[in-house]
C-alpha cells in the first residue's frame, strides 16, 4: 500500500477512536483498532511500522489509544487496544520510547493486576501499583484475551526500553509478573483438566492400592475441597469432611503423578506439602477421581476394624433390589441410607464401575421421576438412583466415619489454555534480568526463576 492510501487509512481509524461520539459504542472503536491492527500486520517493514504510527500520532490515535485502555470497561474493547499497542512497538523502538514518555505503564499494569485495589493516600502505594478502573477485575479466563494481549504489549515495551524497566521495576511490576506466570489463582483460572487428563488418570489409578505421603490439608483451601468436590457443596449437614493433601508412590518406588505428567495431559506442580504440615506414610486405595489433581482414596488403617468388618458383612448379605419394592419412608436431603450403586447411574469415575454393590450414601436432592442424588461415603461417587435402590440405614453401619476422604495430590496441574501469558512474563523477566544485577536479585528473591524454568518445561 503506498503512503497516501496508507495515511488515509490510519487517520480515518483514528477519527473514531477521537470522536467522543463513539466513546461508548464498542462496535466502532473495535472495528478502527482492528483497522490499525491489520495495517501494521500488512506492513512491508519497519518504516511502514514506523510511518504508521507517527500518522497515529499526529491524529491524535496514540494518545486516544491510551485513554481507552485507562478508561473503557469493554473487555474485548481492552483486547483490541492492547493488541494494537502490542503491534505499534513491534520492533518499533522509537514508538516503544515515545510510549514511555506517556507514562505507558499506568494504564497497562491494571488490565494484569489481580486483586482488587483501593485508592490509598499513600504516596508509596500510589506508585508501587498503578490504580485505574480496571484494579477492580480478578483474574478469571474470560480476561484471557486481555492478558494476553496487555503481556505481549509489556513484553515488546521493555524489550526496548530500560527507562520503562526502571518504571516496572519501581511499580512493583516484578512481582506481578511472577504472580501472573506461577500463580495458582491465575492458573486455576486459566487452566483445566480435560476429559481425556481424567480418563487416562483414572485408567492409571482406581483400584490401586499406593503409599501415600499425606499431611491434612490447611483450613484456608477449604473454598477449594467445595469447588473440587462439588458434592460436598450440597451438604448442609452431616459428617465433617477432612481433607489431605498426598503424594502416591507405587509399591515398585515409582512416583504416579509422572506416569501421567509423561502423557503431556497435565503439567508439573513443584509446590511442596503445606507450610507447617507434618505428612505421614501411610497405605491408600484409589476408589473416585474427580480430575487428575483430585481424588477420593480410601485410608488403610483410620478405621475400627471389627466396626468395618461388621459392616461389610452386613452389606454383602443384602439382596439386589428387584424394582418392585415399594418405600414408604423416602429419605430426605441430608439424611443417610444404604443404597444399591450400579455403576450406570454414577456420575464420577470410581472403583464402583467395576460391579454394583451396596453401601451407605447421603441423599444430595431429590431428582423427578421418584429418583434420589446421593453420595457414596465410601467411593466418593455421586449417583441419581430410583427409590427401589434405597434402604433404611443399617445399625452395624452407623459410628464408622466415611471411608472415602477427598484428597489433593501433589505434584500435578492442570494446562492452561493458553502458555501465551507466561511465555510473554517470561520474556520480560528476561529482558529484566539481562538489563541489571537490582532486577536479578529481586527476580531471584520472587521466585521468578521458578516461573521461567516452569515456562521453559513446556
Amino acid at each position: 500500500m503506498d503512503a497516501p492510501t496508507l495515511a488515509v487509512e490510519v487517520n480515518k481509524a483514528c477519527e473514531v477512536l477521537t470522536d467522543l461520539r463513539y466513546f461508548r459504542d464498542e462496535a466502532s472503536t473495535s472495528a478502527a483498532l482492528r483497522t490499525i491492527c491489520r495495517l501494521l500486520n500488512e506492513a512491508a517493514g519497519g518504516e511502514e511500522r514506523s510511518f504508521i504510527y507517527q500518522v497515529a500520532t499526529s491524529a491524535g490515535g496514540v494518545s486516544a489509544l491510551l485513554g481507552i485502555i485507562r478508561c473503557c470497561p469493554s473487555i474485548s474493547v481492552l483486547a483490541d487496544a492492547a493488541s494494537c499497542l502490542s503491534l505499534l512497538v513491534q520492533g518499533n523502538e522509537r514508538a516503544a520510547l515515545d510510549l514511555a514518555s506517556r507514562d505507558v505503564l499506568s494504564p497497562l499494569l491494571p488490565l494484569l493486576y489481580p486483586r482488587k485495589q483501593q485508592h490509598s493516600s499513600s504516596s508509596d502505594e500510589r506508585s508501587k501499583y498503578p490504580l485505574s478502573s480496571h484494579s477492580r477485575f480478578l483474574w478469571t479466563r474470560e480476561r484471557l484475551p486481555l492478558y494476553e494481549a496487555a503481556s505481549s504489549a509489556l513484553r515488546k515495551l521493555t524489550y526496548h526500553s530500560s527507562d520503562l524497566e526502571r518504571t516496572l521495576a519501581q511499580r512493583g511490576g516484578i512481582r506481578l509478573i511472577i504472580e501472573l506466570s506461577i500463580s495458582p489463582e491465575f492458573l486455576a483460572e486459566t487452566s483445566c483438566y480435560s476429559p481425556t487428563a481424567k480418563k487416562e488418570f483414572a485408567k492409571l489409578t482406581l483400584g490401586q492400592k499406593y503409599m501415600a505421603n499425606a499431611a491434612p490439608a490447611p483450613k484456608t483451601t477449604r473454598s477449594d475441597l467445595l469447588e473440587r468436590f462439588p458434592a460436598l457443596a450440597s451438604l448442609e449437614h452431616g459428617p465433617e469432611y477432612p481433607y489431605y493433601v498426598v503424594d502416591l508412590v507405587t509399591y515398585e518406588r515409582k512416583w504416579v503423578v509422572d506416569s501421567i505428567i509423561d502423557t503431556g495431559l497435565v503439567w508439573p506442580n513443584h509446590a511442596p506439602f503445606p507450610e507447617g504440615a507434618e505428612p505421614v506414610w501411610t497405605c491408600v486405595g484409589v476408589v473416585c477421581v474427580e480430575d487428575p489433581g483430585h481424588v477420593w482414596c480410601q485410608f488403610c488403617i483410620d478405621k475400627p476394624k471389627p466396626k468395618v468388618d461388621a459392616m461389610v458383612a452386613a452389606l454383602r448379605s443384602m439382596a439386589p433390589p428387584t424394582g418392585d419394592e415399594v418405600i414408604d419412608d423416602i429419605p430426605e436431603v441430608g439424611d443417610f441410607c444404604i443404597a444399591y450403586f450400579e455403576p450406570k447411574y454414577c456420575h464420577a469415575l470410581s472403583s464402583i464401575d467395576k460391579g454394583a454393590l451396596w453401601g451407605r450414601g447421603q441423599v444430595l436432592g431429590v431428582e423427578p421421576g421418584a429418583k434420589l442424588r446421593l453420595l457414596s461415603l465410601d467411593f466418593g461417587t455421586t449417583a441419581t438412583l430410583p427409590l427401589s435402590h434405597v434402604r433404611p440405614f443399617l445399625r452395624e453401619c452407623s459410628g464408622i466415619p466415611p471411608c472415602a476422604v477427598p484428597c489433593k495430590v501433589l505434584g500435578v496441574a492442570p494446562i492452561p489454555v493458553c502458555t501465551v501469558v507466561q511465555e510473554n512474563a517470561a520474556a520480560v523477566l528476561r529482558n529484566l534480568a539481562y538489563e541489571d544485577a537490582a532486577y536479578r536479585k529481586e527476580i531471584v528473591a520472587f521466585k521468578g526463576v521458578e516461573a521461567l524454568l516452569q515456562v521453559l518445561t513446556f
